[in-house]
C-alpha cells in the first residue's frame, strides 16, 4: 500500500523527511517542481498530484480543464502520478473532463464519488486499471456510514486498483486494501497542539499533547520504536515544529508498512 502525506505547505513537507507526496493542483499550480525538488526533496521522491477540485467547490471556485492540463503537460515528468478534474456530485462532467486530458495526451487517474451511480464506478472498472475514490472528506467523524459504500466499491472493483482521496478515517484507511491513499492526519494536530501516532500495539491512532510530559512517558516505547528520543519530543526547551513533522511523518511510515504487510502492495 502507498501513502502519500497531503500538506498545502510544500516546505512543511519536505522538512518532514518524506518520500511520498500529494500535491493540490488548487493550491499549488505556481509551484516550479524542478526547483522544489532541487530544494527540497532528494531524489526518488513520488509526487501525486489532485487537482483540487473538492476544495475549489467548498471554496465557490471554478478550476479551468485546460490551464489544468497546461500544468501537468509542464510538469508531468516529476508526477508518479496526477487525477482527472473531478466535479463534485456530477459524474457527467467528471467524464466529459477525463475526456478531454486524455484528448490532450494525458493518462489522469479517472475518480469515482460517493452518491454517484455504481453503474459508472463498473463502466471505470472495465476500462481502467487504477482509479480513485473521491468525496470522502465530509465522512471522515461518521465513518460507519462510509463503510456499505466501500463495501460495494471493492466488490465492484475486483483486481482494479484503488486510491482513497483524503483517507483520514482510521477506519476507512485500514479495514480496505486500497493500492495507495492520501492523508493529512500525519500532521493535522500540529495546529492543536498534539501529534498524531500509529500505535501498532494497540492497533490505535495515539493523539498526544504538546509539552504533556507525562503522557510522552507513557508512550515512549512507542517513540524510541520509530528512532526518537522521546524526551527530545516531550520537553518544552528542545520541542521544535521539523522534529514533530519528522516524528508524525515516521509513524504513518510504519502505517504504511503496516497496511503493506497486511493487504499487500
Amino acid at each position: 500500500m502507498i501513502l502519500y502525506l497531503a500538506d498545502r505547505d510544500p516546505d512543511q513537507l519536505s522538512k518532514s523527511g518524506a518520500k511520498k507526496i500529494l500535491f493540490s493542483y488548487y493550491y499549488h499550480s505556481d509551484v516550479n517542481f524542478i526547483k522544489i525538488k532541487r530544494r527540497f526533496f532528494k531524489k526518488g521522491v513520488r509526487v501525486f498530484v489532485d487537482s483540487g477540485g473538492f476544495t475549489a467547490m467548498t471554496k465557490g471556485a471554478e478550476i479551468d480543464v485546460k490551464d489544468y492540463c497546461e500544468y501537468l503537460l509542464r510538469n508531468k515528468d516529476h508526477f508518479d502520478c496526477y487525477a482527472n478534474l473531478d466535479v463534485i456530485g456530477n459524474q457527467v462532467l467528471t467524464r466529459s473532463n477525463q475526456e478531454a486530458m486524455e484528448s490532450m495526451g494525458l493518462s489522469p487517474l479517472p475518480v469515482f464519488h460517493v452518491g454517484s451511480g455504481f453503474k459508472e464506478l463498473e463502466s471505470l472498472c472495465d476500462k481502467y486499471e487504477y482509479i480513485a475514490i473521491g468525496g470522502m472528506v465530509p465522512y471522515a467523524t461518521y465513518s460507519d456510514s462510509l463503510m456499505p459504500f466501500l463495501d460495494r466499491v471493492f466488490e465492484i472493483a475486483g483486481e482494479t486498483k484503488l486510491h482513497g482521496f483524503g483517507c483520514t478515517s482510521f477506519n476507512s484507511l485500514v479495514g480496505y486494501p486500497w493500492y495507495s491513499v492520501d492523508s493529512t492526519t500525519w500532521m493535522a494536530g500540529l495546529r492543536y497542539g498534539q501529534v498524531s501516532l500509529f500505535d501498532r500495539a494497540s492497533f490505535k491512532i495515539r493523539r498526544i499533547r504538546f509539552r504533556d510530559w507525562e503522557e510522552w512517558r507513557k508512550h515512549r516505547r512507542l517513540i524510541e520504536g520509530l528512532g526518537f528520543d522521546w524526551r527530545d519530543v516531550a520537553s518544552q526547551r528542545t520541542l521544535n515544529k521539523t522534529t514533530l513533522l519528522n516524528l508524525g511523518r515516521a509513524s504513518f511510515e510504519d502505517l504504511e508498512d503496516y497496511l503493506t504487510e497486511k493487504w499487500g502492495r
